[in-house]
């Protein structure tokens, strides 16, 4: 690569990266509108569509832009279990077992230490970065990634794709801290990708608090509705029998 090329190179690498940012907006502006159309939280195919592409292209952006492991590591799980989130909205039902599950996560854990184990720059990387901010990106990334192991988990025990309230609260922490990560190493496209985050998911806990509360009244109304007819379904003769016996 000549010093000519670096300034294209440099262009399409930001390209590449603003698109993915890009696509993981949009996936959960179409999940929000769904959500409110729907009075609840619900995910609709494109969301996970839309993941895929994302985490795919800001994959391809932390390794040969800003070269980030951190941001790395969070895009290829996400890849992952995207894939598999979309397999089981296509097959309801068709749900891991726990060991399967297990081996498909420590696989997907020992793959991405050995990548990291072999990167030259990531001892550049490590002795560059103060102590403390990598701290707080590495706890920021645990956090985030917690989110989809913990959705990932429900969703083959369920046999269901969705994203559940503890989803959203752990996507809620694990977004400030990456929002404060990636303003300290001052990357536009990272910032733009987490900027969002802290709206759409407290939108998301109150669209379930708010089903979770409709639901509860409307069992309730069901169960008097129920009492009432009952009471008033009561045959005559079996109001007067019980009269005369307690007579």
């Amino acid at each position: 690569m000549s010093a000519a090329d670096a300034p294209s190179i440099a262009i399409a690498v930001k390209a590449i990266g603003w698109v993915g940012q890009a696509c993981f907006f949009s996936r959960f502006f179409f999940q929000w509108i769904a959500s409110e159309r729907a009075k609840r939280s619900i995910v609709p195919e494109v969301f996970w569509h839309l993941s895929i592409a994302g985490s795919a292209l800001l994959a391809v952006y932390a390794w040969l832009g800003p070269h980030n492991v951190v941001f790395l590591a969070t895009e290829v799980f996400t890849f992952v279990v995207s894939v598999r989130n979309l397999v089981i909205l296509k097959c309801p039902g068709a749900g891991l077992r726990p060991f399967p599950l297990a081996l498909a996560a420590l696989g997907i854990a020992g793959g991405t230490a050995w990548a990291l184990l072999h990167d030259p720059q990531m001892e550049r990387m490590l002795a560059a970065e103060d102590a403390g901010w990598l701290t707080l990106g590495v706890t920021a990334q645990l956090i985030w990634s917690s989110r989809f192991i913990l959705q990932w988990t429900i969703a083959e025990r369920r046999g269901k794709a969705e994203l559940t309230p503890a989803f959203f609260v752990t996507s809620l922490a694990g977004s400030v801290l990456l929002l404060t990560y990636a303003l300290h190493i001052g990357d536009a496209v990272l910032v733009a990708g987490q900027v969002p985050g802290p709206l759409i998911y407290g939108r998301n806990l109150v669209l379930h608090a708010r089903h979770l509360e409709r639901e509860t009244r409307g069992v309730q109304e069901a169960k008097v509705t129920s009492m009432v007819g009952d009471a008033t379904t009561t045959p005559l003769h079996d109001v007067h029998s019980s009269t005369a016996g307690g007579e």
